[in-house]
Protein backbone atom coordinates (compact mmCIF):
# COMPACT_ATOMS: atom_id res chain seq x y z
CA UNK A 1 0.00 0.00 0.00
CA UNK A 2 2.00 3.17 -1.17
CA UNK A 3 -1.00 5.79 -1.81
CA UNK A 4 -0.92 7.83 1.27
CA UNK A 5 0.58 11.34 0.89
CA UNK A 6 2.45 11.69 4.35
CA UNK A 7 0.95 14.74 5.53
CA UNK A 8 2.91 14.70 8.67
CA UNK A 9 6.13 14.40 7.35
CA UNK A 10 5.49 16.94 4.39
CA UNK A 11 7.41 19.19 6.30
CA UNK A 12 10.27 17.65 7.20
CA UNK A 13 10.67 16.05 3.90
CA UNK A 14 10.93 19.70 2.23
CA UNK A 15 13.51 20.94 4.68
CA UNK A 16 15.44 18.51 3.93
CA UNK A 17 14.56 18.10 -0.07
CA UNK A 18 13.32 21.24 -1.06
CA UNK A 19 10.00 19.99 -1.93
CA UNK A 20 7.32 17.62 0.06
CA UNK A 21 8.00 13.89 -0.91
CA UNK A 22 5.90 11.16 0.30
CA UNK A 23 7.90 9.00 2.87
CA UNK A 24 7.39 5.90 1.32
CA UNK A 25 9.35 7.22 -1.69
CA UNK A 26 12.32 8.58 0.59
CA UNK A 27 15.52 6.84 1.24
CA UNK A 28 16.47 7.86 5.05
CA UNK A 29 18.91 5.78 5.83
CA UNK A 30 21.20 4.12 2.45
CA UNK A 31 19.90 4.49 -1.02
CA UNK A 32 16.64 2.10 -0.93
CA UNK A 33 13.28 3.93 -0.13
CA UNK A 34 10.53 2.70 2.29
CA UNK A 35 8.56 1.19 -0.99
CA UNK A 36 11.69 -0.97 -2.33
CA UNK A 37 12.02 -2.46 1.44
CA UNK A 38 8.65 -3.33 1.69
CA UNK A 39 8.65 -4.56 -2.27
CA UNK A 40 11.71 -6.52 -1.11
CA UNK A 41 9.85 -8.24 1.45
CA UNK A 42 6.50 -8.87 -0.02
CA UNK A 43 8.79 -10.15 -3.27
CA UNK A 44 10.41 -12.84 -0.31
CA UNK A 45 6.94 -13.57 0.76
CA UNK A 46 5.03 -14.38 -2.27
CA UNK A 47 7.17 -14.50 -5.26
CA UNK A 48 7.67 -11.25 -7.25
CA UNK A 49 4.58 -11.66 -9.90
CA UNK A 50 2.34 -12.20 -7.21
CA UNK A 51 2.68 -8.26 -5.63
CA UNK A 52 0.24 -5.80 -6.37
CA UNK A 53 1.36 -2.20 -5.36
CA UNK A 54 -1.61 0.66 -4.84
CA UNK A 55 -0.30 3.99 -5.79
CA UNK A 56 -1.32 7.93 -5.82
CA UNK A 57 -0.85 8.57 -9.86
CA UNK A 58 0.66 11.83 -9.06
CA UNK A 59 3.28 10.11 -7.31
CA UNK A 60 4.06 8.19 -10.62
CA UNK A 61 7.17 10.83 -10.79
CA UNK A 62 9.19 9.59 -7.58
CA UNK A 63 8.93 5.84 -9.31
CA UNK A 64 11.36 7.76 -11.67
CA UNK A 65 13.67 10.23 -9.97
CA UNK A 66 16.17 10.83 -8.64
CA UNK A 67 16.42 7.24 -9.31
CA UNK A 68 14.16 4.64 -11.73
CA UNK A 69 12.81 2.17 -9.05
CA UNK A 70 11.64 -1.52 -10.09
CA UNK A 71 8.35 -1.91 -8.99
CA UNK A 72 7.26 -6.10 -9.53
CA UNK A 73 4.21 -7.61 -10.30
CA UNK A 74 1.16 -5.02 -10.96
CA UNK A 75 0.60 -1.50 -10.04
CA UNK A 76 -2.52 -0.17 -9.64
CA UNK A 77 -3.39 3.20 -9.40
CA UNK A 78 -6.26 5.10 -7.09
CA UNK A 79 -7.82 8.05 -9.35
CA UNK A 80 -8.44 9.92 -6.19
CA UNK A 81 -7.15 9.55 -2.40
CA UNK A 82 -9.94 7.78 -0.46
CA UNK A 83 -8.23 6.82 2.60
CA UNK A 84 -6.67 3.23 3.40
CA UNK A 85 -10.65 1.25 2.83
CA UNK A 86 -10.22 1.85 -1.00
CA UNK A 87 -6.94 1.28 -0.95
CA UNK A 88 -7.46 -2.48 0.44
CA UNK A 89 -10.48 -3.22 -1.54
CA UNK A 90 -9.40 -1.91 -4.94
CA UNK A 91 -6.20 -4.25 -5.04
CA UNK A 92 -7.90 -7.09 -3.45
CA UNK A 93 -10.64 -6.73 -6.42
CA UNK A 94 -8.02 -7.63 -8.62
CA UNK A 95 -6.94 -10.43 -6.59
CA UNK A 96 -9.83 -11.85 -6.43
CA UNK A 97 -10.62 -11.38 -10.03
CA UNK A 98 -7.71 -13.69 -10.83
CA UNK A 99 -7.60 -15.91 -7.72
CA UNK A 100 -10.84 -16.30 -5.52
CA UNK A 101 -8.91 -18.73 -3.25
CA UNK A 102 -6.18 -16.74 -2.56
CA UNK A 103 -4.58 -15.62 0.55
CA UNK A 104 -3.46 -12.28 0.85
CA UNK A 105 -0.72 -10.47 2.92
CA UNK A 106 -1.21 -6.50 3.12
CA UNK A 107 1.85 -4.83 3.34
CA UNK A 108 2.01 -0.77 4.67
CA UNK A 109 4.79 1.10 2.73
CA UNK A 110 6.13 3.49 5.61
CA UNK A 111 6.71 1.03 8.30
CA UNK A 112 10.35 0.11 9.64
CA UNK A 113 10.19 -3.15 10.18
CA UNK A 114 13.56 -4.73 11.60
CA UNK A 115 15.31 -7.40 11.05
CA UNK A 116 13.69 -8.87 7.72
CA UNK A 117 14.28 -12.55 8.17
CA UNK A 118 12.34 -12.61 11.63
CA UNK A 119 9.56 -10.62 10.10
CA UNK A 120 9.30 -12.93 6.98
CA UNK A 121 8.87 -16.34 9.32
CA UNK A 122 6.36 -14.28 11.61
CA UNK A 123 4.50 -13.67 8.36
CA UNK A 124 4.91 -17.44 6.79
CA UNK A 125 3.69 -18.27 10.75
CA UNK A 126 0.26 -15.47 9.62
CA UNK A 127 -0.21 -17.49 6.24
CA UNK A 128 -0.26 -20.72 8.04
CA UNK A 129 -3.32 -19.39 10.86
CA UNK A 130 -4.96 -17.56 7.90
CA UNK A 131 -5.01 -21.41 6.47
CA UNK A 132 -5.75 -23.03 9.81
CA UNK A 133 -8.64 -20.15 10.25
CA UNK A 134 -10.14 -19.65 6.83
CA UNK A 135 -12.66 -17.25 8.47
CA UNK A 136 -10.61 -14.91 10.76
CA UNK A 137 -7.94 -11.72 9.61
CA UNK A 138 -4.72 -12.49 11.19
CA UNK A 139 -3.33 -9.28 12.75
CA UNK A 140 0.53 -8.44 13.22
CA UNK A 141 0.97 -6.57 15.96
CA UNK A 142 4.24 -4.91 17.76
CA UNK A 143 5.19 -4.98 21.42
CA UNK A 144 4.17 -1.51 22.66
CA UNK A 145 7.35 0.63 24.36
CA UNK A 146 5.23 3.85 25.02
CA UNK A 147 1.79 4.78 25.01
CA UNK A 148 1.64 6.23 21.77
CA UNK A 149 -1.56 7.80 20.62
CA UNK A 150 -1.20 8.09 16.84
CA UNK A 151 -1.73 4.05 16.51
CA UNK A 152 -4.57 1.50 16.73
CA UNK A 153 -4.23 -0.24 20.04
CA UNK A 154 -5.19 -4.58 19.99
CA UNK A 155 -6.09 -5.96 23.35
CA UNK A 156 -6.11 -9.91 23.15
CA UNK A 157 -7.83 -12.19 24.49
CA UNK A 158 -8.41 -16.11 24.74
CA UNK A 159 -5.63 -17.53 23.25
CA UNK A 160 -5.42 -19.75 19.80
CA UNK A 161 -4.40 -23.58 20.75
CA UNK A 162 -1.26 -24.74 19.54
CA UNK A 163 -0.06 -21.38 18.63
CA UNK A 164 0.78 -18.26 19.86
CA UNK A 165 -1.83 -16.26 18.56
CA UNK A 166 -4.57 -14.86 20.55
CA UNK A 167 -8.26 -13.65 20.04
CA UNK A 168 -8.76 -9.82 19.64
CA UNK A 169 -10.56 -8.83 22.71
CA UNK A 170 -10.74 -5.08 22.47
CA UNK A 171 -9.51 -2.81 19.52
CA UNK A 172 -9.02 0.67 19.77
CA UNK A 173 -8.02 3.05 16.71
CA UNK A 174 -5.62 5.82 17.99
CA UNK A 175 -7.13 6.58 21.74
CA UNK A 176 -6.00 9.57 23.57
CA UNK A 177 -2.74 9.37 26.06
CA UNK A 178 -4.32 8.23 29.06
CA UNK A 179 -6.16 5.58 27.53
CA UNK A 180 -3.41 4.89 25.84
CA UNK A 181 -1.08 4.49 29.07
CA UNK A 182 -3.88 1.65 30.41
CA UNK A 183 -4.00 -0.01 27.11
CA UNK A 184 -0.30 -0.41 27.79
CA UNK A 185 -0.79 -1.73 31.51
CA UNK A 186 -3.26 -4.01 30.41
CA UNK A 187 -0.80 -5.69 27.48
CA UNK A 188 -2.29 -4.47 24.65
CA UNK A 189 -0.47 -4.01 21.56
CA UNK A 190 0.01 -2.07 18.46
CA UNK A 191 -2.11 -2.61 15.39
CA UNK A 192 0.66 -2.50 12.18
CA UNK A 193 -2.11 -2.99 10.26
CA UNK A 194 -0.26 -6.02 8.29
CA UNK A 195 -3.12 -8.59 7.93
CA UNK A 196 -2.78 -12.38 6.40
CA UNK A 197 -5.92 -13.47 4.98
CA UNK A 198 -8.35 -15.11 2.80
CA UNK A 199 -8.86 -12.68 0.09
CA UNK A 200 -12.74 -13.90 0.25
CA UNK A 201 -13.02 -13.81 3.90
CA UNK A 202 -11.53 -9.89 3.70
CA UNK A 203 -13.94 -9.21 1.17
CA UNK A 204 -16.69 -10.71 3.18
CA UNK A 205 -15.85 -8.45 6.52
CA UNK A 206 -15.57 -5.14 4.01
CA UNK A 207 -19.22 -6.58 2.62
CA UNK A 208 -20.51 -6.51 6.34
CA UNK A 209 -19.58 -3.68 7.33
CA UNK A 210 -19.28 -1.40 4.61
CA UNK A 211 -21.46 -2.47 2.02
CA UNK A 212 -21.56 0.51 0.19
CA UNK A 213 -18.12 0.37 -0.74
CA UNK A 214 -17.70 -3.15 -2.01
CA UNK A 215 -20.64 -2.82 -3.55
CA UNK A 216 -18.87 -0.34 -5.92
CA UNK A 217 -16.12 -2.33 -6.35
CA UNK A 218 -18.23 -5.55 -7.21
CA UNK A 219 -19.49 -3.30 -10.16
CA UNK A 220 -15.60 -3.02 -10.92
CA UNK A 221 -14.84 -6.89 -10.90
CA UNK A 222 -15.95 -7.71 -14.45
CA UNK A 223 -14.40 -5.32 -16.22
CA UNK A 224 -10.73 -6.03 -14.68
CA UNK A 225 -8.64 -6.72 -17.14
CA UNK A 226 -10.27 -5.11 -19.87
CA UNK A 227 -9.21 -2.13 -22.23
CA UNK A 228 -12.09 0.23 -19.91
CA UNK A 229 -10.45 -1.22 -16.73
CA UNK A 230 -9.59 2.93 -15.89
CA UNK A 231 -12.65 3.96 -16.67
CA UNK A 232 -14.52 1.24 -14.27
CA UNK A 233 -12.11 2.20 -11.70
CA UNK A 234 -12.54 6.35 -12.52
CA UNK A 235 -16.35 5.69 -12.18
CA UNK A 236 -16.50 3.08 -8.77
CA UNK A 237 -14.59 6.11 -7.08
CA UNK A 238 -16.74 9.13 -7.93
CA UNK A 239 -18.59 10.26 -4.69
CA UNK A 240 -16.89 7.12 -3.06
CA UNK A 241 -16.42 8.58 0.81
CA UNK A 242 -13.21 8.24 2.15
CA UNK A 243 -13.05 5.15 4.52
CA UNK A 244 -10.08 4.09 7.00
CA UNK A 245 -9.39 0.15 7.08
CA UNK A 246 -8.07 0.19 10.80
CA UNK A 247 -11.41 2.06 12.37
CA UNK A 248 -13.97 1.63 10.06
CA UNK A 249 -12.80 -2.45 9.02
CA UNK A 250 -10.95 -4.02 11.60
CA UNK A 251 -12.21 -2.18 14.69
CA UNK A 252 -15.82 -3.35 14.37
CA UNK A 253 -14.26 -6.63 12.67
CA UNK A 254 -12.85 -7.49 16.26
CA UNK A 255 -14.63 -10.53 16.69
CA UNK A 256 -13.24 -12.14 13.40
CA UNK A 257 -9.59 -11.15 14.29
CA UNK A 258 -6.49 -13.10 15.70
CA UNK A 259 -3.80 -11.31 16.75
CA UNK A 260 -0.20 -12.49 16.10
CA UNK A 261 2.80 -10.67 18.49
CA UNK A 262 5.91 -10.01 16.25
CA UNK A 263 8.38 -11.18 19.04
CA UNK A 264 11.78 -10.59 17.66
CA UNK A 265 11.07 -7.34 15.39
CA UNK A 266 11.36 -4.08 15.88
CA UNK A 267 8.57 -1.94 14.27
CA UNK A 268 7.34 1.48 13.54
CA UNK A 269 5.40 3.39 12.17
CA UNK A 270 7.60 6.30 10.73
CA UNK A 271 4.94 8.63 10.94
CA UNK A 272 6.79 11.44 12.50
CA UNK A 273 9.98 12.93 12.11
CA UNK A 274 10.74 11.58 15.63
CA UNK A 275 10.61 8.28 15.17
CA UNK A 276 12.88 8.23 12.25
CA UNK A 277 15.73 10.06 14.12
CA UNK A 278 14.89 7.79 17.30
CA UNK A 279 14.78 4.02 15.47
CA UNK A 280 18.19 5.15 13.22
CA UNK A 281 19.47 5.63 16.36
CA UNK A 282 18.78 2.85 17.94
CA UNK A 283 20.00 0.50 15.25
CA UNK A 284 22.77 2.52 14.74
CA UNK A 285 22.34 3.32 11.37
CA UNK A 286 23.31 7.08 10.07
CA UNK A 287 20.61 9.06 8.79
CA UNK A 288 20.83 10.26 4.52
CA UNK A 289 19.23 13.74 6.08
CA UNK A 290 21.11 16.32 7.70
CA UNK A 291 21.02 16.80 11.19
CA UNK A 292 20.86 19.63 13.72
CA UNK A 293 23.52 20.18 17.02
CA UNK A 294 23.37 22.08 19.90
CA UNK A 295 25.61 24.90 19.05
CA UNK A 296 25.02 25.19 14.89
CA UNK A 297 22.51 26.08 12.71
CA UNK A 298 22.52 25.93 8.83
CA UNK A 299 19.11 26.94 6.49
CA UNK A 300 19.08 23.44 5.00
CA UNK A 301 18.88 21.65 8.51
CA UNK A 302 16.05 20.05 9.58
CA UNK A 303 14.57 21.84 13.37
CA UNK A 304 13.60 18.25 13.87
CA UNK A 305 16.42 16.99 16.66
CA UNK A 306 17.23 19.99 18.23
CA UNK A 307 19.82 19.40 21.42
CA UNK A 308 16.75 18.17 23.71
CA UNK A 309 16.56 20.34 26.82
CA UNK A 310 15.91 17.36 29.00
CA UNK A 311 18.52 16.69 31.47
CA UNK A 312 19.60 13.71 33.86
CA UNK A 313 20.19 15.27 36.79
CA UNK A 314 21.18 12.34 38.90
CA UNK A 315 22.65 10.17 38.57
CA UNK A 316 25.75 11.87 37.17
CA UNK A 317 28.03 10.81 34.55
CA UNK A 318 29.85 7.67 35.93
CA UNK A 319 28.74 7.84 38.81
CA UNK A 320 28.79 4.50 41.23
CA UNK A 321 25.84 3.87 43.02
CA UNK A 322 26.44 2.26 46.28
CA UNK A 323 23.24 2.52 48.19
CA UNK A 324 20.38 -0.55 48.52
CA UNK A 325 18.27 1.97 46.44
CA UNK A 326 18.33 4.57 44.25
CA UNK A 327 16.12 7.42 42.94
CA UNK A 328 16.54 9.48 39.36
CA UNK A 329 16.33 13.04 38.94
CA UNK A 330 14.91 14.58 35.87
CA UNK A 331 14.80 18.47 34.70
CA UNK A 332 12.41 18.54 32.04
CA UNK A 333 10.97 21.67 29.94
CA UNK A 334 7.93 23.37 31.56
CA UNK A 335 4.75 21.86 30.42
CA UNK A 336 5.54 18.52 29.58
CA UNK A 337 2.37 16.02 29.78
CA UNK A 338 4.89 13.22 31.14
CA UNK A 339 8.23 12.14 31.41
CA UNK A 340 9.27 7.95 30.99
CA UNK A 341 12.99 6.65 31.37
CA UNK A 342 14.44 3.57 30.36
CA UNK A 343 16.97 1.57 31.90
CA UNK A 344 19.62 -0.83 29.56
CA UNK A 345 17.31 -0.11 26.45
CA UNK A 346 14.28 -1.90 28.49
CA UNK A 347 11.00 -0.40 28.74
CA UNK A 348 9.84 3.27 29.10
CA UNK A 349 9.05 3.40 32.74
CA UNK A 350 7.04 6.53 34.02
CA UNK A 351 8.40 9.22 36.54
CA UNK A 352 6.64 11.12 38.95
CA UNK A 353 6.95 14.41 39.00
CA UNK A 354 7.49 16.83 43.05
CA UNK A 355 9.10 19.66 43.68
CA UNK A 356 9.46 20.99 39.84
CA UNK A 357 11.66 17.60 38.99
CA UNK A 358 10.33 14.33 37.62
CA UNK A 359 11.53 11.38 39.88
CA UNK A 360 11.83 7.38 39.18
CA UNK A 361 12.61 5.39 42.28
CA UNK A 362 14.82 2.55 41.15
CA UNK A 363 14.95 -0.73 43.12
CA UNK A 364 16.11 -4.42 42.53
CA UNK A 365 19.13 -3.99 40.23
CA UNK A 366 22.02 -5.78 39.69
CA UNK A 367 26.00 -4.84 39.80
CA UNK A 368 27.38 -3.22 36.77
CA UNK A 369 27.73 -0.79 34.20
CA UNK A 370 24.06 0.69 32.98
CA UNK A 371 22.59 3.28 30.76
CA UNK A 372 19.70 5.44 31.31
CA UNK A 373 17.41 7.11 28.97
CA UNK A 374 15.08 10.06 29.59
CA UNK A 375 12.28 11.61 27.59
CA UNK A 376 9.38 14.32 28.26
CA UNK A 377 6.35 14.26 26.12
CA UNK A 378 4.83 17.52 25.40
CA UNK A 379 1.31 17.79 26.11
CA UNK A 380 0.93 17.93 21.28
CA UNK A 381 2.40 14.22 21.59
CA UNK A 382 6.19 15.03 20.48
CA UNK A 383 8.78 14.10 22.72
CA UNK A 384 12.33 15.44 23.68
CA UNK A 385 14.90 13.02 24.55
CA UNK A 386 18.17 13.23 27.02
CA UNK A 387 21.39 11.96 26.13
CA UNK A 388 22.46 8.63 27.33
CA UNK A 389 23.50 8.81 30.77
CA UNK A 390 26.27 5.90 31.92
CA UNK A 391 26.62 4.86 35.57
CA UNK A 392 28.21 2.09 37.62
CA UNK A 393 26.44 0.35 40.57
CA UNK A 394 28.87 -1.02 43.02
CA UNK A 395 30.18 -4.86 43.05
CA UNK A 396 30.76 -4.79 39.65
CA UNK A 397 34.32 -4.37 38.00
CA UNK A 398 34.96 -1.03 37.41
CA UNK A 399 36.65 0.38 34.18
CA UNK A 400 39.80 2.21 34.67
CA UNK A 401 38.61 5.14 32.45
CA UNK A 402 37.29 7.79 33.27
CA UNK A 403 37.77 8.58 36.33
CA UNK A 404 34.70 7.77 38.55
CA UNK A 405 32.49 10.18 40.75
CA UNK A 406 31.47 8.59 43.84
CA UNK A 407 28.26 9.71 45.52
CA UNK A 408 25.88 8.49 47.81
CA UNK A 409 22.31 9.61 46.86
CA UNK A 410 19.47 8.39 48.44
CA UNK A 411 15.87 9.92 47.85
CA UNK A 412 16.72 12.87 46.50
Amino acid sequence: MAGGSGSRMQAFTKRWLGHPRPKQYCAFTGRRTMLEHTLERASAAAGSWRVVTIIDPKHKEYLLAPRRMRVPGHIIEQPQPRDTGPGVFLPLARVLAQDSEAIVALMPSDHFIFPRKRFLALLEEAYLLAERLPEDLVLLAARPDSPESDYGWILPGAPIPDSRALRVSLFREKPGHDDAVELRRQGALWNTMIVTTRAATLWEVGRRFQPGMIRRFEALMGRIGLPDQSEAVTEAYRGMDALNFSRDILEPAAERTVVLPMDGVRWCDWGRPRRVIETLGQIGKPPSFPVETKNRRRPDMTTAVAQPPLDIDYPGKDEVVNSSHYTFRMTAPEGVAYVEVSIDRGPWLACHCACGFWWFEWTNYQPGVHTLSARAVGRDGEPVNSLPRRFVVAGADEPPTPPLRRRSHRNR
